[in-house]
């Protein structure tokens, strides 16, 4: 079960200071800017590609950053986003079987 909304994760990341607002927050999903406004207004959830893409650049980052108390953090969000993507494919692979 999902435990993470869009938003909250937008929020997460926004709070690491890895996107200062929802344009960047797209770009970092690798989508383009006005994607996440879309997709919020919408409704709609986060693609798993996107989830994952978002993972990867958060991930460089960490790699990018000599700081350690920085790159602990960012490694603790990657952590706490890698479930959450693990958990949505848990949920749509039940409900691929189930159909």
């Amino acid at each position: 079960m999902k435990n993470l909304t869009d938003k909250t994760i937008f929020f997460l990341v926004r709070d690491a200071g890895l996107a200062r607002n929802q344009y960047e927050f797209s770009q970092l999903c690798g989508r383009n800017p006005t994607w996440f406004s879309c997709i919020a207004a919408r409704e709609l959830e986060m693609s798993i590609t996107a989830l994952g893409l978002l993972l990867a650049n958060i991930s460089m980052r960490a790699g990018n950053t000599n700081d350690a108390t920085r790159k602990a953090m960012l490694h603790d969000l990657h952590a706490q986003l890698a479930m959450e993507l693990s958990a949505r494919c848990r949920e749509r692979a039940t409900a691929s079987a189930r159909s």
